[in-house]
């Protein structure tokens, strides 16, 4: 579903699909992580899409959670490559 549409003829993962999913999975997996509580997401810095994320995309989410600067920082891997990253 995350891909219909985005593009015809060449279907690649949205960015913002991405996003929602560091912001959801860190909120789950990081319980220190309280910034990230409902209502207190408020930027996105340094985000980079290196490479198009197709269909048969394994990925790997590395997220860190740096608490002196209330940052959450995450890279998504396939295949030893950066896929995408932010702060």
């Amino acid at each position: 579903d995350y891909f219909a549409g985005h593009f015809p003829g060449f279907p690649i993962l949205p960015g913002v699909v991405q996003v929602d999913w560091v912001v959801r999975l860190a909120r789950h997996y990081l319980a220190s992580c309280r910034a990230l509580d409902e209502g207190q997401f408020t930027a996105l810095q340094s985000l980079k899409f290196s490479a198009p994320v197709l269909p048969s995309a394994e990925l790997l989410l590395k997220l860190g959670w740096l608490p002196e600067k209330q940052r959450l920082e995450f890279s998504y891997n396939a295949g030893g490559r950066v896929m995408s990253s932010g702060q």
